[in-house]
């Protein structure tokens, strides 16, 4: 039986005359190419603002997550464990970077016999001086390599109240000058009661040179509380072009508040001039305590204690002034990050330590600090973004 394979009349013909092949020609191409491009050109603009909520929400989880890590860490480890916003050196009113920190124990001097002894100028009832009479023996700090805070409380023979450092601080940095300790010379810190009475001997001396020891007080020990420092824990950083706005952060009490307690977590221009040069760039920590509540926050060098909800922004970063603590947002809009429904609160709860999601309220306009206690409506109540 001969099996015969031959073509269909039509595919021999093709393959006689040659085969045809399918494409498109130039101007085809161009075609599709523009219509590609215009459909780009209008699909963009509307996603993104879709895009930079996004970036504002995964921002929002990643602050919310973190803090709830330093809570546990609080109540696992019971010790005070805490957050610390670092501001950024170009625009300290906006913050991309949060570390885990905590409290290291009291400084006592670098050795056991270190010693501090301590005067009260006459007239000057409420200003203490206290001098270290061997600086060898508080080398870290006369060396520079433990600075000390002015607002730093130093208890003296193991008694409370503490007393807070005034200073001397020359030049507006926020630490306590180390030559001073170094020369022997007194540091200056301001006695908590107004009764005249301390628990131990101090003697009032009328002159101002340091005439040792008749002037002073017997030697005594002492103890300086540290500020919290950063831990080898990973950091975070935000998404990019998302910050935390500190210039609309913080309580409500510190709305109304006038410098430097408030209006919000924005640095001091220590020099009065309005210009950058000398800005506090000092962090801002929040620290939680064993029990896993809000024990302490820092901000601008100082120590505070809080039992109000914590307001953070996460926004937008060209929403922030294009020339820092002043001018108007970098965005084509002008809006600020506190005008914007896209943005996000977190808010932190001092009484549980607890931290929620919730958007930004529309202001009605009515100026500043108004419209921004009016922003914080939905996170004053700890109403979350729930599926957002």
């Amino acid at each position: 039986m001969r099996l015969d394979f031959r073509l269909p009349a039509r595919l021999q013909a093709e393959s006689r005359g040659g085969s045809r092949r399918a494409g498109v020609t130039l101007v085809e191409l161009l075609i599709v190419v523009s219509i590609i491009i215009l459909m780009l050109a209008v699909a963009v603009p509307r996603l993104r603002p879709m895009m930079e909520s996004r970036r504002v929400r995964e921002a929002s989880r990643a602050v919310n997550a973190y803090f709830a890590a330093a809570r546990n860490r609080a109540m696992e480890t019971g010790r005070p464990v805490g957050v610390l916003i670092e501001r950024l050196q170009r625009q300290p009113e906006a913050a991309v970077m949060l570390r885990m920190a905590e409290i290291p124990p009291p400084y006592a001097g670098d050795t056991t016999t270190a010693r501090v002894q301590v005067r009260i100028l006459a007239g000057t009832p409420s200003v203490l001086q206290i001098r270290f009479p061997s600086p060898g023996e508080v080398a870290q700090i006369s060396g520079g390599f433990l600075p000390v805070y002015v607002g730093d409380p130093i208890r003296l023979n193991y008694r409370d109240p503490p007393f807070r450092l005034l200073g001397p601080d020359t030049d507006g940095d926020g630490k306590v000058n180390c030559e001073v300790i170094q020369s022997g010379q007194p540091l200056i810190a301001s006695i908590p009661n107004t009764i005249g009475r301390l628990p131990y001997p101090i003697v009032t001396d009328p002159a101002a040179p340091w005439n040792v020891p008749a002037s002073a007080s017997l030697p005594m020990p002492f103890s300086i509380d540290r500020r919290p420092e950063t831990t080898a824990a990973a950091p975070l950083r935000l998404p990019g072009r998302t910050v935390i706005d500190l210039a609309a952060s913080g309580t409500d009490t510190m709305l109304t508040a006038a410098p430097p307690a408030g209006p919000a977590f924005q640095p001091i221009d220590k020099d009065g001039d309005n210009t950058n040069g000398v800005q506090d760039d000092s962090p801002v920590v929040i620290m939680f305590g064993p029990e896993g509540s809000v024990d302490r926050i820092y901000y601008q060098s100082i120590e505070r204690r809080v039992t109000e909800p914590i307001f953070l922004l996460i926004g937008r970063w060209d929403r922030m002034p294009a020339i820092a603590g002043s001018g108007t947002p970098m965005a084509d809009d002008g809006l600020f990050n506190w005008q914007d429904i896209q943005n996000l609160w977190v808010v932190v709860n001092a009484n549980s330590g607890l931290t929620t999601a919730a958007p930004v309220v529309a202001p009605s306009g009515g100026g500043v600090p108004a419209d921004v206690a009016e922003a914080r409506d939905y996170a004053r109540h700890f109403l979350g973004t729930g599926g957002r």
